[in-house]
């Protein structure tokens, strides 16, 4: 049995390196000792009942005795990072295993908060990715990325919950056509999604957007909330129902490493319409999953939806499903494991 500290900021629903770090380590632990170092105000209730949690006190450089401290007392085998944290338990003793869910510095630039983490963040991160044992990258894309600063890395995607194959238990009901957007409301991941909205009202077409994600940026929520034919959801726990109730996936965002978005859209057999950014081609086969349009085509991508609701092009949406088999975490926590043997026995 190996004994396996995570150490990763945040673990919350509503971040996917949260929801990585999380469905990884339940897999570990079942044959597996596991314990996670996490900021204490960053933690989802529910999922601090399930998993062995050290709450630390203190955040960023601050933090380092209370994390030296946790290494000494659980002795950990191997200590697997989900962001710059790791560069503070850096341990010649003791290997480390490091997932990048970062896109930067491609993203430096998308605002003054994105600016601002790529100095106290992003930059001790890349360090750390230097020192460590062992780099996982989450797309073959990222892969590249990395490879131009030098950074050898392994492809391991991130996977999907078997929850989403089996429906919806409690059903929703919406108007159709709907169109479903996750994700948090930024510069980032909803930057085109207004001016589609408005594009399609303008050929007054019916077509209802689902809007549900984090409130970051207030102004582009409150400009959603005046749009005919939105509807702001929030922040929403269950979203199963809603890939299941819905005709399409609209997934907009500029920058992504291996968005889980998309494989939970494909688990439900949800359509999925995307620019073609980072890593999407790896993840969509463009008219079979969905479609996948030139970046920033905001024409093409409404006649592409208004095509799929009106019936002019059709989907499988079992072949969506089918696809995305081979990514259940169980089988991503086998590839996690084996990697962590082979650190193991170089050692």
């Amino acid at each position: 049995m190996t004994r396996i500290l995570v150490i990763s900021k945040q673990l919350v629903r509503w971040n996917g390196a949260s929801k990585v770090a999380y469905e990884l380590s339940k897999q570990f632990q079942k044959n597996h000792e596991v314990r996670l170092l996490v900021y204490h105000d960053c933690i989802d209730s529910v999922w601090e009942d399930e998993l062995d949690i050290y709450k630390l006190k203190h955040k960023g450089v601050l933090a380092f005795r209370e994390i030296r401290q946790q290494i000494a007392e659980y002795k950990p085998d191997i200590i697997h990072s989900h962001d710059w944290l790791g560069l503070l338990a850096l341990d010649s003793s003791i290997p480390q295993i490091a997932t990048v869910h970062s896109n930067w510095p491609m993203n430096w630039f998308f605002s003054p908060t994105n600016f601002v983490a790529g100095f106290i963040q992003e930059i001790p991160n890349d360090i750390k990715l230097h020192l460590v044992d062992k780099v996982i990258s989450v797309s073959k894309y990222q892969q590249r990325k990395l490879a131009s600063r030098g950074i050898e890395s392994k492809v391991i995607y991130n996977g999907v919950n078997e929850e989403f194959f089996r429906g919806a238990e409690n059903k929703i009901k919406l108007n159709h056509p709907a169109i479903l957007f996750v994700g948090s409301i930024d510069n980032r991941k909803a930057k085109y999604l207004i001016p589609i909205i408005k594009k399609i009202n303008s050929k007054r077409e019916k077509i209802y957007f689902y809007i549900l994600g984090n409130p970051t940026d207030n102004k582009i929520v409150k400009q959603i909330k005046l749009l005919d034919n939105a509807i702001y959801l929030g922040r929403v726990d269950n979203i199963i129902p809603y890939y299941y109730e819905s005709d399409a996936l609209l997934f907009i965002s500029r920058q992504e490493a291996c968005p889980l978005v998309i494989l939970e859209a494909k688990a439900c057999g949800l359509p999925v319409f995307a620019f073609d950014i980072c890593s999407n081609r790896e993840l969509i086969r463009d008219g079979i999953d969905g479609f996948i349009l030139n970046k920033g085509d905001i024409k093409g991508m409404v006649e592409a939806i208004i095509n799929l609701v009106n019936g002019s092009i059709t989907i499988d949406r079992q072949l969506i499903k089918q696809e995305v088999e081979t990514l259940l975490w169980g089988s991503i926590a086998r590839e996690y494991l084996a990697s962590i043997r082979d650190i193991a026995s170089d050692k």
